[in-house]
């Protein structure tokens, strides 16, 4: 059966103790550590959980934004205006909650690099949604193989990812109850 990585601590329904872990790796691991910024917006999205949010968002925004040209073409202004506003909410907006909701906005890119990053977050929604993200990561890892340690990696089968992401162990409930 095929494997993946995921951080150890990744959830969908975090603890406190899984988000301060969450928001201590991108500060940790700045963009100094980096040989460019985009390689630290790469990995500062390696949670599961935060990729889906960030690729359905980016799915659905397109998807209003084609609707948006559709009115723009029928000479529909206020309703391509309030589409066109929902389409930048789920385009931009679902990733900016993701990351406050996930690491309290720890991993986010700052204004000033949104060109630099706007391959790259493509990149990584289409291999989330086409399945070929744990490919990607491990050849960064042969880049930098301290996000192994910084995520607390594990290798997991494919079909108990959901488990994983929806259940904690014995270790996390006690944490929780902290």
């Amino acid at each position: 059966m095929r494997k993946v990585l995921v951080p150890r601590h990744s959830r969908v329904f975090p603890t406190k103790l899984e988000l301060d872990i969450s928001e201590s790796i991108p500060k940790k691991y700045g963009p100094e550590l980096f040989e460019t910024y985009q390689d630290w917006f790469y990995f500062a999205h390696i949670d599961p959980v935060q990729r889906w949010i960030h690729a359905l968002g980016m799915v659905i925004g397109y998807m209003i934004y084609i609707y948006c040209g559709y009115l723009a073409i029928n000479l529909m202004v206020i309703p391509f205006i309030i589409w066109l506003l929902v389409g930048i909410f789920f385009y931009y907006g679902s990733g900016v909650i993701s990351h406050c909701v996930y690491d309290r906005a720890a991993g986010k890119t700052t204004p000033d690099h949104f060109g630099d990053t706007f391959g790259t977050v493509h990149r990584f929604n289409l291999e989330t949604l086409f399945g070929v993200y744990d490919r990607s990561l491990r050849k960064f890892i042969k880049k930098y193989p301290f996000v192994i340690e910084a995520f607390d990696l594990i290798e997991i089968e494919i079909q108990n990812l959901p488990q994983h992401l929806l259940t904690r162990n014995k270790e996390q409930k006690n944490a929780r109850n902290l």
